[in-house]
């Protein structure tokens, strides 16, 4: 009744002139806009609440440009030194800080220029629905006062009048998901608190459709809706003006007071503050500051002063601005009944689309999207060339290249404020594999055996040799015999009858059985070809423990398939007539084959494992293949591990892994692989992200671990050692690692990005932010790299789909593409930054 009565004594006089306006008996009969100009330039309090309200308006719109900090990214501050001395935070106001800093080192200022978008637009989004709420209820009840519907609004009122609105405005935002940012305070905050409304609304309508100009409206044959619309709402109009901004007031209260008892836009996050936890708002709102303060009114009181002077401006500038027009109103005649039409509707409909628009423009996302929008490729592409150039005269795992590329990471990483995650607070983490080199460049050709051109493969591309079990040196220039085999393990006995002297044995990848290696070196082959997809070379010990280059050796190599049916055509076969015979065999290994000898693999199946678990063809092809390997060497190369520490208490023990390699694959004699895109390239990537972290200071709440494997190319890379050996970050739990794959995609075209398929929040993360940046993403099976399956089912692989292979000698320097690499650092940089602040990525 309070607030009532004050409304009633504050338009009494505006009351008046309406309602003899209503009634024919106009106040003032000379022209409305005669006195417009001189009614508002002598209305003190409209002038000064109008240049309030354009200040806020202005610092919403435009205060975030003049900050000095991005709330949504800057770090906490720790202690500094100031003229010698040792200063912890809150900073007084300097320079640096000219309002003072927080408790935390975050600037007052950037905190309340920010803040302002979030609190003004929560402030009037939350009065306008208020208001149509309660005037739209409170007229309904009060049209046809103890009706049915007038029961169950006042109901309504009624309970939740019996309800703080602080305690119910908490529980609601708290069920909406309070981490959902302002559109959980939006709503929250709309649907209470405007009982209080409707019952004054209700008021008004019982008391005006009694009135005589009422019944006269009816006389004269309006409807109830013309009535209401023509002859009560302008009669309410200036209550509702004068309503409109102390209820702006309110809800800037209201947001303070949530903010005093922890209810933070976004629900701010949990951080050590000396054996205790704190809860900090990390979304910048004047009640969150004002909130943050309370503590240090004595010791800091600009932590106090400033964020309530905010307060105290608004509520002032709208407490005037209410007051000024309603001495506009009550002197000039305002046409309300034209207000209350199509313009209101207007007004509200600019009013939602404005604050869709700026919550849209105001979340932590728009930041994160502009700091990764920073991401400059042209520093991503120096250090890419620079990690090159030191290794391409001495390419490999564990050379002296390889090192000083490893350190040139390491001092990067520790410029760029990078923590040292490897043990004894070092970068470098020692991996050690015995690798025998090349003494020459590996071959692989085939030809008709009866007579005609050679088809010769590329190392590398097409095929490469294998170390394992006897794999190693050898030579071989024989005729060519495909093996199938059946399902199962086949024991030594099973191979009975299988002559391979003076052949070369072709086999395929998913139907080889496990040592068939060593069988075809007993039974006299000359070298054993595999069809696989996985034919990267590899002169590697994958196990220390286990069985490489056993002696003898013989030439092992692994032939991709489209390399195959090259081969294979020299002889009139094709690998699809040779899978088929495979499957069959494996459908059936003792009766289908045998039952039908046309179509066996073998030309006398009785001579030639008929009804047995193998069978074997002759190519009519003739196979040369040489491979010169040194005997093998113990080598130490170095992964490169980086750290920067979550600052969130509650989620730094969850850790978001950056992974690709450094080093270049084993060299042919006199022949290095760049591959600059493939593993340098991706470095380039993660640097520049640093860097730009650092300089922009972002801090993220989650730990994000740099990490860059020696051996990339290894059939075990540097992974296993940091899976395997202590390291101090290795407690914490991986919460997600993503693999960079090759960071340019030379060739013209839009190309697209591969993630492999994995049902991770990462995956969609990804896609997501390549939606954002403007690159088609594709979900494939696609592990380019050891590591990518040692680090487990959560890891996802990402690279380009155009990325040239490592061994063609097309992936060089000069053809790393800027604007690939561009994209991709800004789609990877927007990712980790999201998955780094936020609780639900």
């Amino acid at each position: 009744m309070n607030l009532r009565g004050a409304i009633h004594r504050f338009v009494a006089d505006a009351q008046k002139v309406f309602r003899a306006r209503s009634a024919g008996v106009g106040p003032d009969m000379q022209a409305p806009g005669r006195f417009r100009w001189r009614l508002i330039t002598r209305n003190a309090p409209f002038v000064l609440g109008m240049l309030i309200l354009l200040f806020l308006l202005s610092a919403a719109l435009f205060g975030p440009r003049f900050a000095s900090q991005n709330p949504y990214l800057s770090a906490q501050r720790s202690a500094e030194m100031v003229d010698g001395e040792l200063v912890n935070p809150p900073f007084a106001p300097s320079a640096e800080f000219p309002l003072g800093s927080d408790a935390w080192g975050r600037d007052i200022l950037s905190l309340l220029l920010y803040g302002a978008r979030n609190t003004l637009v929560a402030c009037v989004f939350v009065t306008m629905v208020r208001l149509l709420l309660g005037v739209t209820l409170g007229a309904l009840a009060g049209w046809r006062p103890g009706g049915w519907l007038d029961r169950c609004i006042m109901g309504m009122v009624e309970i939740m009048a019996s309800l703080p609105i602080l305690l119910t405005g908490m529980i609601l935002i708290f069920a909406l998901d309070i981490r959902r940012g302002l559109i959980a305070f939006l709503i929250g905050l709309s649907v209470v608190g405007w009982g209080e409304i409707a019952q004054y609304i209700r008021a008004e309508f019982i008391s005006l459709r009694n009135q005589p100009f009422i019944e006269g409206a009816r006389v004269i044959g309006l409807t109830e809706g013309g009535i209401a619309r023509r002859h009560i709402f302008p009669n309410v109009l200036p209550q509702l003006v004068v309503l409109t901004l102390l209820e702006m007031g309110a809800v800037l209260m209201l947001l303070g007071e949530l903010g005093f008892v922890g209810v933070f836009i976004g629900g701010g996050f949990r951080t050590a503050s000396f054996d205790a936890e704190v809860v900090v708002a990390d979304i910048p709102e004047w009640g969150a500051v004002l909130a943050g303060a309370r503590a240090y009114i004595r010791s800091a009181p600009w932590m106090v002063l400033y964020p309530a002077m905010a307060f105290f401006l608004s509520v002032l500038g709208a407490n005037l601005l209410g007051e000024g027009l309603r001495r506009i109103i009550r002197d000039a005649g305002v046409n309300t009944a034209a207000l209350v039409s199509k313009r209101l509707i207007l007004v509200v409909a600019v009013v939602s689309v404005a604050t869709w628009y700026i919550v849209n423009q105001i979340g932590p996302g728009v930041s994160y999207a502009k700091l990764a929008s920073q991401f400059d490729a042209e520093n991503a592409l120096q250090h890419a060339q620079t990690i090159v150039e030191l290794q391409q005269d001495d390419a490999g795992f564990g050379t002296e290249g390889a090192r000083s590329a490893a350190e040139y990471i390491a001092r990067q990483f520790e410029a760029y404020g990078v923590l040292p995650a490897a043990a004894n607070n070092s970068y470098l983490q020692p991996v050690t594999h015995q690798v025998a080199r090349r003494l020459s460049v590996p071959e692989l050709s085939a030809a008709p055996i009866q007579g005609g051109e050679w088809v010769s493969l590329t190392h590398g591309v097409d095929f490469g040799e294998q170390v394992y079990n006897h794999g190693g040196s050898g030579v071989a220039d024989a005729p060519a015999t495909f093996i199938a085999f059946g399902q199962g393990a086949l024991s030594h006995a099973s191979y009975r009858g299988l002559d391979l002297r003076g052949r070369v044995a072709v086999v395929l990848g998913d139907n080889r059985p496990d040592g068939f290696d060593t069988e075809a070196l007993i039974r006299g082959a000359q070298a054993v070809v595999v069809i696989t997809e996985q034919a990267a070379p590899h002169v590697d010990w994958a196990d220390p423990k286990g069985f490489y280059m056993e002696q003898p050796t013989l030439p092992i190599l692994h032939v991709r398939p489209e390399a195959a049916e090259r081969l294979l055509q020299a002889g009139g076969h094709t690998l699809a007539d040779l899978q088929a015979l495979a499957d069959r065999l494996s459908d059936d290994p003792a009766d289908q084959l045998a039952a039908d000898p046309a179509d066996d693999l073998s030309d006398d199946p009785a001579a030639e494992g008929a009804g047995q678990a193998w069978r074997s063809l002759d190519l009519d092809i003739r196979i040369r293949g040489r491979v010169e390997l040194s005997a093998p060497e113990t080598m130490t190369g170095y992964n490169v591990l980086g750290v920067l520490p979550g600052n969130d208490a509650g989620m730094a023990e969850k850790t978001l892994m950056l992974s690709t390699h450094y080093d270049l694959p084993e060299p042919d004699p006199q022949q290095p692989f760049l591959a600059a895109s493939d593993g340098p390239g991706g470095v380039g990537i993660m640097l520049e992200m640093a860097r730009l972290w650092q300089h922009e200071v972002f801090k993220p709440r989650r730990t994000v671990l740099f990490a860059v494997w020696a051996g990339g190319y290894h059939s075990v890379s540097g992974a296993a050692t940091y899976l395997r050996d202590y390291t101090p970050y290795q407690i914490l739990t991986r919460e997600a690692v993503v693999h960079l794959g090759g960071a340019s995609a030379p060739g013209a075209g839009d190309p697209t990005l591969l993630v492999s398929q994995k049902d991770s929040l990462m995956q969609d993360l990804l896609e997501r932010s390549g939606q954002v940046v403007g690159i088609p993403v594709k979900a494939m099976d696609y592990q380019p790299h050891a590591y990518c399956w040692e680090l487990g089912e959560g890891a996802v692989a990402i690279g380009w789909e155009a990325a040239p292979d490592p061994y063609t000698g097309a992936d060089t320097p000069e053809r790393l593409r800027k604007e690939h690499m561009q994209q991709l650092g800004e789609l990877i940089n927007l990712a980790f930054i999201t998955a780094s602040r936020q609780y639900y990525y």
